[in-house]
């Protein structure tokens, strides 16, 4: 079985990533891409794959995490030379539905490290506040 050709595109600057990601479809590869990328991408009529149709999951903390899920990453770091991970690699594809419950304790653990990570914000603003009218 010949596995496709694709391209992980995510760039903060975009100048030449329209031209870039032409270059890597005219030599076969699908091209998967985040936020404004993805944007970016669509808008010069490129056919892009949003990483969340590959994730199965919305981009969060305003776009800071985004390709942090096993169906990106398995498919970054496995070896193709080890049948092993090959047919990890099946069986992830295989078994990577969501059930509703997993996908309820996902969301209500993102927004525990939202709430906390918000907080963390708030206490750092707040010293930092202090220690520049301190001054």
């Amino acid at each position: 079985m010949e596995m496709k050709k694709r391209a992980l595109v995510s760039v903060s600057d975009k100048t030449g990533v329209v031209d870039f990601c032409k270059g890597l479809i005219a030599n076969g590869f699908e091209i998967i891409s985040t936020g404004g990328t993805a944007k970016v991408l669509k808008e010069a009529g490129l056919k892009v794959i949003g990483i969340s149709e590959i994730t199965g999951f919305p981009e969060c903390l305003d776009g800071r995490v985004k390709t942090l899920h096993p169906a990106v990453h398995a498919g970054l770091l496995a070896r193709r030379d080890l049948p092993e991970h090959m047919e990890q690699l099946k069986k992830l594809k295989k078994d990577s539905t969501i059930t509703e419950d997993d996908q309820k304790r996902a969301e209500e653990e993102l927004q525990k490290i939202t709430d906390a990570t918000s907080k963390d914000c708030d206490k750092l603003g707040a010293e930092k506040e202090k220690e520049v009218m301190s001054v």
